[in-house]
């Protein structure tokens, strides 16, 4: 198993997202958009994966560490996985021990990105 990347608190308000993380040397808080921020991009760009919560939700899913616990990202689109059409997103902040028995149960924060 592959060693989680760190999410971090976004303090630029010059950046969309609440919560970033580093990946290939760049600070990314909006994993819908390319590095530079002109072009869309796909979440498995970043390491996403498709993910099923079983709660009529299929998003991109990562796990990461937040201040020393491990946390799921999830990020979809009207409960549907993103795709080229997608303007704006849902970020889902989610304790990965609870999704299985509650998304909304689950869920640490949220916020949305756009493209």
């Amino acid at each position: 198993m592959s060693e989680l990347l760190n999410l971090e608190l976004n303090n630029d308000s010059d950046f969309e997202g609440k919560y970033g993380f580093v990946f290939d040397h760049t600070f990314i808080t909006n994993p819908i958009e390319s590095f530079c921020g002109r072009f869309n991009a796909n979440p498995e760009e970043y390491g996403f994966k498709l993910f099923d919560t079983g709660w009529d939700c299929i998003g991109h899913a990562q796990k990461f560490i937040l201040n020393n616990k491990e946390v799921l990202m999830l990020i979809c689109n009207m409960n549907k996985p993103v795709n080229k059409e997608t303007i704006a997103a849902q970020v889902l902040l989610c304790n990965p021990d609870l999704i299985n028995e509650s998304l909304e149960d689950s869920i640490i924060d949220q916020w949305v990105i756009s493209r």
